[in-house]
């Protein structure tokens, strides 16, 4: 990229959520393919980042997507946040690294970037426009805590067993009172 210009440090805060930054690597393929997360928080000058929030990867890998479809799709960036930034998204052709917020495990850095990552883009994860639902029927209602639980009604075949068992018993019974009268 040759409109490389110097970037001015990012302050995340320890309750930053649903954030996503977009970098472009200015590397060569070469060196951009054998980047780790590792190299990524050097390369922001951070002391920890955890790699599990951290994407490394080709444009290539996106055919059929692209990187728009990715970040709207694969991420749930609104379409909206990122029409200011699409002609430089549309540009990218190499490797990009995406970091999600989580990777800074809340704590409060300060990201120094160095002229390896160019950030594109700080986008936020599109929040749900579920409406709330407003629950009516009785039994999403909570229960009483001075109602005692019902008991279950026994069925026939429990009711069966239990005559069954005690006639079993009483017969049990009257054998061996005959075998002590008789011995």
């Amino acid at each position: 990229m040759s409109d490389i210009k110097p970037q001015t440090p990012i302050n995340v805060s320890t309750n930053e959520t649903g954030i996503i930054r977009l970098y472009d690597i200015t590397l060569p393929d070469t060196q951009a393919k054998a980047l780790t997360a590792t190299d990524v928080q050097q390369a922001l000058g951070v002391d920890r980042l955890n790699g599990d929030y951290i994407d490394i990867f080709p444009i290539s890998t996106l055919q059929g997507v692209g990187l728009l479809g990715y970040m709207i799709d694969g991420l749930g960036i609104a379409a909206d946040d990122l029409v200011a930034d699409k002609d430089r998204i549309d540009q990218i052709t190499g490797y990009v690294v995406v970091i999600l917020s989580r990777a800074f495990g809340g704590q409060t850095v300060t990201l120094r970037p160095d002229a390896s990552l160019q950030l594109i883009g700080t986008y936020s994860e599109a929040q749900s426009k579920t409406a709330p639902v407003d629950l009516q029927a009785e039994t999403a209602q909570p229960k009483q805590a001075d109602t005692p639980p019902s008991k279950k009604p026994k069925s026939n075949a429990a009711i069966s067993g239990m005559v069954a068992t005690v006639a079993l018993l009483v017969m049990f019974a009257l054998v061996g009172l005959m075998i002590w009268i008789g011995g």
